[in-house]
């Protein structure tokens, strides 16, 4: 599979915002609450991978400042 821009603009953008968060019973996604990864962000790191992005890059797109911003 290879990716588009527009597939890359979309993964990027989930990757931002389906990301972990703690809680007691397990680490969930900040947006969907569903137990991280998710699906979504599970899509997103594919394509980002199949883009040719390495682990460092794909997790410095996540630039929260705190755990639920």
């Amino acid at each position: 599979m290879t990716p588009t821009a527009s597939d890359v603009s979309n993964a990027e953008h989930v990757i931002r915002t389906h990301c972990p968060i703690e809680w007691p019973e397990a680490r969930r996604c900040n947006n969907c609450h569903g137990r991280f990864p998710c699906k979504t962000h599970e899509w997103a790191w594919a394509v980002l991978t199949a883009a040719g992005r390495s682990e460092n890059e794909i997790l410095a797109l996540d630039v929260r400042t705190g755990p639920w911003s």
